[in-house]
């Protein structure tokens, strides 16, 4: 077979938006014996990935991804700073977040000449993995910077991660900054996420009062 790799990987971007996951992961992996250019065998190899991360197959994406990653550099630079950060993705769903670090922080580019749009996923990915290592000024950091850029509420994990950042002031001692993000997601926030900050505040608060408390004396 000819086609090239947009052709396999746009039949199965087709398969999944009609739910079609098994077709979709069938034509991929056939898709990668066929006598493809090599550098389409990455594009198909990276499509792939992406489908095993949703499947929870987090071992054969990182599989994926590492062969790419250390084999020709045959992709675009922004294509393959993208391996990087879903590889940096499978990582942290691995619980492996100093790896996840590394290999964000390694990919060609990172930061100055990465796309926005890849850059978003790139912080977030990464506030992640520091705030896992116990790194808050940077999670906070990161965190920020993948908001600043455009990482929106439609985004299923958004206010998780709006928690997260808040958490990471808190633990870097930014008290006033974590109290402002809490406050933000109470009010607008969905239903856990709001009483989790509900319950942070009010915590912050007992901590304040105790504060305020005369000392014992003898």
């Amino acid at each position: 077979l000819q086609q090239g790799g947009a052709y396999f990987t746009g039949f199965a971007e087709t398969y999944l938006g009609n739910g079609d996951k098994d077709d979709a992961r069938d034509l991929l992996e056939k898709a990668k014996n066929y006598n493809l250019q090599p550098v389409d065998k990455q594009r198909v190899s990276r499509t792939l990935a992406l489908l095993y991360i949703e499947e929870d197959m987090l071992n054969d994406a990182h599989r994926l991804c590492n062969s790419i990653i250390e084999g020709d550099r045959l992709l675009p630079d922004d294509e393959l700073a993208d391996v990087y950060f879903i590889s940096g993705r499978i990582l942290n769903l691995q619980k492996r977040y100093s790896d996840a670090e590394a290999v964000i922080n390694s990919a060609p580019g990172m930061p100055d000449r990465i796309k926005d749009d890849l850059l978003i996923s790139a912080y977030m990915e990464l506030g992640k993995a520091y705030y896992h290592t116990g790194n808050y000024p940077k999670a906070a950091s990161s965190f920020e910077k993948g908001f600043d850029l455009g990482y929106a509420a439609d985004n299923r994990d958004y206010w998780n991660l709006r928690l997260d950042l808040a958490q990471a002031y808190m633990s870097a001692g930014e008290h006033d900054r974590a109290r402002v993000l809490f406050t933000e997601i109470s009010e607008g926030g969905d239903n856990i996420s709001q009483q989790r900050a509900a319950l942070k505040i009010g915590s912050m608060d007992l901590e304040e009062q105790l504060k305020r408390l005369p000392m014992g004396g003898d």
